[in-house]
């Protein structure tokens, strides 16, 4: 029989969530060193790789996929023997682990958090934020209970990813009132127009490229950011022009930080979806917000 280390299992597991070994290092309360020597063990053991290893962190090889299966049975059964053994020992608080685009506003965030409560997040929420394709890969690893992306996904992982569009929040062209005084509203007739937009592979980019077409608008550009906040924030202190959805604003309309600029809408609509992975079934506040939430 095989002789397996259970602890560099444990030790796999971890760094193969957490998609780096700078974080898993972290979790374990272990120094990088140590970790890698007990996870070269580990491989060595197998007589197999696990990971492919880069600046950018770890990914499994389709071994290490293997074992990251058997892994998720294994741990998940040994908590479900404790359970069993000792009922009226409390659970462990769990915490939401959520993923969410960069490109994705802090303010929409916010909001859907606070859509939650304690009680069924248990040990609150963790949030990280990464790019919409290391989202998916992390929600495929199961190190992510749910994902907010304002991209749409391959449709080739529908079978694998439940989805739902939440919104399309129409997008506004904003800036502080003192800045629209000076410009006056957007029009083909207006001066030339000092623009936040995101960068040009950006989907909604697109979108806001054209309209400025169609309307004849002049403009150059100010700035670009692939977040929304660093938008919102140049735009209100006077720095420019920002196309943001009306979710990211909301509130600096209503506290009349922010102004509309076009005298009507301009039919681009951000998208907002909620993603999460096939398996286990979703519970508590991951079952909740995909299925009850409403921008």
């Amino acid at each position: 029989m095989l002789s397996l280390n259970y602890h560099h299992l444990y030790y796999f597991w971890i760094t193969a969530k957490a998609g780096s070994m700078t974080r898993a290092k972290d979790q374990l309360l272990l120094a990088q060193p140590t970790l890698s020597l007990q996870l070269q063990r580990l491989e060595k053991s197998l007589n197999t790789r696990l990971f492919h290893r880069s600046r950018r962190g770890v990914c499994l090889t389709p071994a290490g996929k293997t074992a990251f299966d058997y892994c998720e049975n294994i741990f998940r059964n040994g908590d479900a023997l404790v359970r069993a053994l000792c009922p009226r020992q409390a659970p462990s608080p769990v915490s939401l682990r959520v993923g969410a685009a960069e490109s994705v506003s802090r303010q929409i965030i916010l909001r859907i958090l606070d859509s939650v409560s304690v009680s069924e997040t248990g040990g609150g929420a963790t949030v990280l934020a990464c790019p919409h394709g290391e989202l998916l890969a992390k929600l495929r690893l199961r190190s992510l209970d749910f994902a907010i992306s304002d991209l749409d996904f391959p449709a080739d992982l529908s079978k694998q990813l439940q989805a739902r569009l939440v919104c399309e929040s129409p997008v506004h062209f904003v800036t502080s009132p003192r800045l629209r005084d000076s410009l006056g509203p957007l029009s083909a007739a207006g001066p030339e127009f000092p623009l936040l937009l995101r960068p040009p592979d950006h989907a909604l980019r697109k979108q806001v490229d054209g309209y400025l077409r169609r309307a004849r608008i002049r403009f150059h550009i100010a700035a670009q950011a692939n977040d929304p906040e660093l938008l919102r924030l140049m735009a209100i202190r006077a720095e420019g022009v920002a196309a943001l959805s009306a979710a990211t604003i909301q509130e600096d309309l209503k506290a009349r930080r922010l102004v509309i600029m076009e005298s009507s809408g301009t039919g681009i609509r951000e998208r907002l979806w909620f993603l999460a992975g096939g398996n286990p079934p979703l519970t508590g506040a991951a079952l909740h917000l995909m299925t009850r939430f409403e921008m």
